[in-house]
């Protein structure tokens, strides 16, 4: 496991990205996703953003502004974040997430300043029928327990080949 923490700077920058993401989907008419009915799409975008960042500075890749659909971290690292740190890895259909994409589990308790980085699967590794879930009734995915989980440490920065 990785342990990270952002400055009050690199939070700054996590809220202002955060806004900008649910300004942009407001006004494209996009709803939350995978059921999500909270009413706080701002917070969700907050709290993804911060793991994110946090996964970037914890694995020294760099990182960059995304567009939806993109991973989240080059070249193909998608980040899924938690709000407590017993929570498993979530990983949706493969029509939704790629089975190749490498999928990385922060998990960060609101009381607790610490980004932790729990471990790690390619997507293929998370989408069998024996983890597919549905524990609200709004939101089926695949949910992997953290003991299932590649270390974190293990996870190998790929080079990212730049074409043209």
């Amino acid at each position: 496991m990785l342990i990270t923490s952002l400055t009050a700077r690199e939070l700054e920058y996590c809220y202002d990205l955060a806004s900008r993401r649910q300004t942009e989907n407001l006004a494209m008419g996009r709803r939350d996703a995978y059921g999500f009915s909270g009413g706080n799409g701002l917070a969700l975008h907050q709290h993804g953003v911060m793991c994110e960042f946090s996964a970037s500075k914890a694995l020294r890749i760099p990182f960059r502004e995304t567009r939806l659909g993109e991973p989240d971290l080059d070249p193909d690292i998608q980040v899924r974040g938690r709000t407590r740190h017993h929570y498993d890895l979530i990983v949706h259909h493969p029509k939704e997430d790629d089975p190749n994409q490498r999928f990385v589990l922060v998990t960060h308790d609101a009381r607790h300043p610490n980004f932790c980085l729990r471990g790690w699967l390619y997507g293929r590794e998370c989408q069998y029928r024996r983890f597919w879930l549905d524990p609200t009734g709004t939101r089926p995915a695949f949910f992997v327990p953290q003991w299932r989980l590649r270390p974190i440490e293990t996870l190998e920065a790929i080079p990212v080949i730049e074409t043209g």
